[in-house]
């Protein structure tokens, strides 16, 4: 059987130095893939952003477009429901001189 010597066992402290040792290298290594993620995300965002800021300009003409189109829209409709009021009223005086008119000329035959 073969004798062991002091430099054969394996030491707690000997232990612990290992595990430090092999903690940095995992968080250095960690850390290295999760720079290069972050790199590679804001790279392919890059464009998005700039889509962004173009779309908001477009959606504030758009809307500028829009409250003039709804304005014209709503002079519109309030002159249409005016000229339908002034309709109604010359359909009454219509009707109205139709009766008397009626009325009249039964009057006249009458006689």
């Amino acid at each position: 059987m073969k004798q062991t010597t002091q430099s054969d066992l394996v030491t707690k402290q000997y232990l612990d130095k290992r595990f430090i040792q092999e903690r940095k290298y995992t968080q250095t290594y960690i850390d290295g893939k999760f720079d290069a993620l972050m790199k590679y995300i804001d790279f392919k965002t890059e464009g998005i952003e700039e889509l962004r800021s173009d779309f908001a300009g477009l959606k504030s003409d758009m809307f500028d477009k829009l409250d003039w189109l709804i304005g014209a829209y709503q002079r519109l409709d309030e002159e249409r429901i005016v000229h339908a009021q002034h309709h109604e009223d010359i359909n009454k005086t219509t009707d109205n001189h139709e009766i008397r008119i009626g009325q009249l000329e039964n009057h006249t035959k009458v006689r």
